[in-house]
């Protein structure tokens, strides 16, 4: 029956016409028979096969595959990722994504370069490869990579005002590669003493800050550097305010030595940092992970029904507990994994939907991570507090 379940399958059939099975592993539980298998082929090709029959009264379907080498009867292709994260120190969101779909039918994406192909004639006939956009208040701040049919790639960044639509160029560069690169510091303030001395105008932007807020501390700087312009986003508290911070945005031109101020952002004093990737893999998948579980149960309706099963199966409500979700669609079904805390351990929970029936694959305990030892920063000395890199990574 597994045979014949698996070479009913095209793909399968043609990659390993000699059927050769690694192993077969039975991880039924006591809710669903399912198993995986392993195959290989003389071209050093693996594939990874997940086959579950949810009862009796129904047959044993391929609900997962994965694959390791080229298959013939695959085109490899560049994996389309979107990822939107909520920054954990600033709460900007940021968006980013190469995926060609997303590229030619989002409209803020498009509009946004038709007005930079507008201003830059230069870049016509050229394509839009990868955008990453960072949302501060009235302000977006994007880097676009169009590319040429030679493939040229040339990044462009922009500045865009949400409330007059008015479009700036800031920075324009031929690149060596077709995604976006960008140079990013993120100063802690044990270290913006330093960055005085090596940034002129750092000290400009604290007599800025002190002019408007005396009473402010300065909790961190973060710098993009584009060559000829840099942003500059402090982020600051005043002691009569509470709930929140204030971010500010500035831009320096290098080459001009002018520091302009463009935005302010009202910053939550606790913020819940996000990350949600969509990945279209060169096999078709298509993977959604993610630690919004508001939002992604709202985005998607089945997530709901999933958590409802599985209160259903073990008596148990985890919405209030789960730390991510991911889920992947595959051609057969549709599969999620939920991390979460039960009992105050870590469990992961797979469910399988198909054929509009939830069926909870099982639940397992997942090991204990061992604490990591922190390494406490050195503040004396004057190279002992540098400006830190990489820059703005989502916690």
């Amino acid at each position: 029956m597994i045979l014949d379940t698996l070479f009913s399958n095209p793909l399968l059939k043609q990659n390993f016409p000699t059927q050769d099975i690694l192993a077969i592993k039975d991880i039924s539980t006591n809710f669903v028979t399912s198993y995986e298998v392993t195959l290989t082929n003389t071209k050093g090709q693996n594939a990874t096969v997940t086959l579950v029959q949810p009862d009796v009264t129904q047959p044993l379907t391929i609900v997962n595959l994965v694959t390791q080498g080229s298959l013939t009867t695959v085109q490899q292709q560049t994996t389309a990722v979107t990822t939107t994260t909520v920054n954990a120190v600033t709460g900007n969101t940021v968006f980013t994504t190469n995926d060609l779909t997303v590229l030619s039918s989002n409209v803020a994406i498009l509009q946004l370069s038709h007005t930079v192909v507008a201003k830059l004639p230069n870049l016509i006939g050229y394509t839009v490869r990868q955008v990453t956009t960072t949302t501060y208040n009235q302000i977006s701040e994007s880097e676009l990579v169009f590319v040429s049919a030679a493939e040229q790639p040339v990044q462009v960044t922009t500045l865009l005002n949400t409330s007059t639509n008015q479009v700036q160029i800031i920075d324009y560069h031929s690149t060596a590669q077709t995604t976006v690169s960008v140079s990013v510091q993120t100063i802690p303030a044990s270290a913006i003493s330093v960055a005085v001395k090596k940034w002129p105008e750092v000290k400009t932007i604290l007599a800025n800050i002190q002019t408007s807020f005396p009473s402010a501390t300065v909790e961190t700087i973060i710098v993009k550097d584009f060559a000829d312009v840099k942003i500059y986003t402090p982020v600051f508290s005043v002691p009569t305010v509470t709930d929140s911070k204030t971010q500010l945005v500035f831009v320096y031109n290098e080459t001009t030595s002018v520091l302009t101020s463009v935005d302010q952002v009202t910053v939550p004093k606790v913020v819940v940092p996000t990350v949600t990737e969509i990945k279209v893999d060169s096999f078709g998948q298509t993977v959604t992970k993610t630690n919004d579980i508001i939002a992604i149960s709202v985005s998607n309706p089945s997530v709901p029904l999933v958590f409802q099963e599985i209160q259903a199966t073990y008596g148990i409500n985890i919405t209030a507990s789960t730390q991510s979700i991911e889920i992947t669609q595959q051609p057969y079904a549709t599969q999620y994994k939920l991390v979460t805390e039960v009992n105050g351990k870590l469990a992961e929970v797979i469910v399988i939907s198909q054929n509009n029936q939830i069926k909870v694959l099982g639940l397992d305990l997942l090991p204990a991570t061992p604490a990591q030892p922190t390494t406490q920063p050195t503040t004396s000395g004057e190279g002992a507090a540098q400006p830190t890199t990489p820059g703005e990574t989502p916690a």
